[in-house]
This record gives C-alpha cells, sequence and structure tokens, in this order.
C-alpha cells in the first residue's frame, strides 16, 4: 500500500544514504538492557535530530503545495498521527535495526529505518486548526497491542514475530512446535 508522502521520505532516506554525515556510531555500554538505551535514545533524539529530519524532509516550501488533509486549507504542519508519534515511529525503527543494543549501529543507519516508519503511516500534512484538533477527535480510539501493550503499528506484526520467535525457540531446543489457539 502506497501512502500519499511515500516518495518525500524515499527522496529523503536516498540523500542520508549519499550524504557523508551521520557515521556516528552507537553501542550500548553493556550496563542498560536493549529496552533502556532504545529509550535513552529517544529522549536524546527525538525532539532534536528526528524533528529536523522530518522538518529537512517536508520544507516550507513543500507545505505550502499541499492543502490541509481535512480542511483544505494550506498546510502549515507536520502530522504524524495519533498512535504514530514520532517516538512511536523511532521506538519501531530501534526495535527493527538494533534489536541488540550490544553490537555497533550508525546514526545513519538508524535515521534510515525512522524515516521508512514513516512511510507506512498516515502521516499527513494539515493546518494548525486540524492539527490541535486531532489528538481532541482520535484519542479515544486508540488501541494498544495486547502483545507489545504499544499502539500505532500493525499489530499482525507482533502476532507473527512471536509466532516466528517461537517455531525458532523450538528448532533451537530440538522440540517439536505445535500450534495453539
Amino acid at each position: 500500500m502506497s501512502y500519499p508522502h511515500s516518495a518525500a521520505f524515499d527522496k529523503k532516506i536516498r540523500s542520508i544514504i549519499r550524504s557523508t554525515n551521520g557515521e556516528t556510531q552507537f553501542i550500548n555500554d553493556g550496563l542498560r538492557s536493549n529496552t533502556q538505551a532504545h529509550e535513552d535514545f529517544i529522549k536524546d533524539f527525538n525532539t532534536c535530530k528526528c524533528t529536523n529530519l522530518v522538518h529537512d524532509t517536508f520544507t516550507q516550501k513543500d507545505l505550502k503545495q499541499y492543502p490541509c488533509s481535512d480542511c483544505g486549507a494550506p498546510s502549515q504542519e507536520r502530522c504524524h498521527g495519533i498512535g504514530e508519534e514520532r517516538a512511536v515511529l523511532l521506538r519501531r525503527a530501534l526495535q527493527r535495526v538494533w534489536p541488540d543494543t550490544s553490537k555497533v549501529i550508525t546514526l545513519r543507519t538508524i535515521l534510515i529505518a525512522f524515516l521508512e516508519e514513516h512511510k507506512y503511516t498516515q502521516f499527513t500534512l494539515k493546518c494548525k486548526e486540524c492539527h490541535r484538533k486531532e489528538p481532541k477527535q482520535q484519542k479515544h480510539n486508540v488501541k494498544k497491542c495486547r502483545i507489545c501493550n504499544q499502539s500505532g503499528h500493525d499489530r499482525l506484526q507482533c502476532h507473527i514475530y512471536v509466532y516466528v520467535r517461537d517455531i525458532v525457540e523450538a528448532t533451537l531446543n530440538n522440540c517439536s512446535f505445535q500450534l495453539t489457539n
């Protein structure tokens, strides 16, 4: 499924791949769990580097090209949507490309994964008024996944992950695997 702004994210990803920036490497100090390392990274980068990256992907000039997706007025805001906030997308990207935080990873790899996560969301551009109204309209509709207790993602992906994990564990333990409902 293609979303309206996927091409813009692809263009920015190609730009990052070609650039020489982002070679900074990160590695967990071994004293923190994977989850804690991810949360620390999110605290450090969510509101600066990741915000700037999305703003650089959709500049003020780009905003003028697209009307508000709700009312048609000139867009002024980049809207991730309820349950698809920047921190949620960054967390998913980290879980996908840096599941073992004892391994070295570059900032470039994380930022590319972060942008790729946007391509499968309802990311849109809105006027200030519609963006301000959105949380009040949709907050009560957010459902959390029973597997990971998070929202804003494809819950089927978590179920498939658990299914595959159980098969791999059974295989490694020389056990037979049985499907259960």
